[in-house]
């Protein structure tokens, strides 16, 4: 009678911390987001009104981004290793248009409504992150901050028409080299209803489901050539699956 009530409170015991921390083990993090990504492309020009303002009326771009971590640390909070990539597009009117022989030409009005321009970036970026999900675990408070830091290569596009644009000789597309930094809380969306997020983890392995919002601060420089200021500010929102 004694073994079978402590195995009773054993399986007992185990089902509780199952609730908490999730039946399987904590290896990886993947995140899916998006956000509004303003490139600080004017930011040299004091005092007037610079290009991006001009052809794009200072309007964001839309970007995605998807980032998949490795866990190497699991004790205070967990901190992990991992790589990101994202892109953004915007697209306006070509105000002027450079032949192969260099000239270049302004547009009239109604040239302009023909002739689009547009912007690309293609951020990918080597990150460490810490994740102060020790409240969780232990107590099953549900939100959980994180940072993040790293370095990013983003080459850069800019077109005009379906070509890349050259004004003064230089092609319209290089790579950035830089750093960013992020500040992020996630809230763990398992609370919502345990039964589901453990049949969740028992089919598809996935311990934990958050959604989040996170602020970067984003440093870019030129490799070579010098090239517009792609650094940024920026807010994104997305939802992670810890497997």
């Amino acid at each position: 009678m004694t073994r079978t009530f402590a195995a009773l409170l054993a399986l007992l015991a185990g089902a509780a911390q199952a609730e908490v921390s999730g039946a399987s083990e904590r290896r990886m993090f993947v995140e899916v987001k998006l956000g509004s990504y303003l490139p600080l492309v004017d930011r040299s020009f004091t005092g007037q009104v610079g290009p991006y303002q001009t052809v794009f009326q200072n309007a964001p771009m839309l970007m995605g981004e998807l980032e998949l971590d490795y866990e190497v640390f699991q004790k205070i909070g967990t901190l992990s290793f991992g790589l990101g990539a994202g892109y953004a597009e915007k697209y306006g009117r070509a105000k002027a248009v450079t032949n192969s022989s260099g000239v270049t030409t302004m547009l009239t009005e109604a040239q302009q409504q023909a002739q689009s321009t547009g912007i690309k970036v293609v951020p990918i970026k080597a990150l460490a992150i810490y994740r102060f999900d020790w409240l969780l675990q232990t107590f099953d408070v549900p939100l959980v901050p994180f940072v993040k830091a790293g370095l990013v290569v983003m080459p850069w596009f800019i077109t005009n028409g379906p070509s890349i644009e050259i004004a003064e000789g230089l092609r319209g597309e290089g790579v950035k080299l830089g750093f960013a930094g992020t500040l992020g809380l996630a809230l763990c969306l398992d609370f919502l209803d345990k039964r589901l997020a453990r049949d969740f983890d028992t089919s598809m392995g996935v311990n934990h489901t958050y959604l989040f919002g996170e602020v970067t601060l984003q440093e870019v420089f030129d490799v070579v050539a010098t090239g517009p200021d792609f650094s940024s500010r920026h807010w994104m929102f997305g939802l992670g699956l810890e497997f």
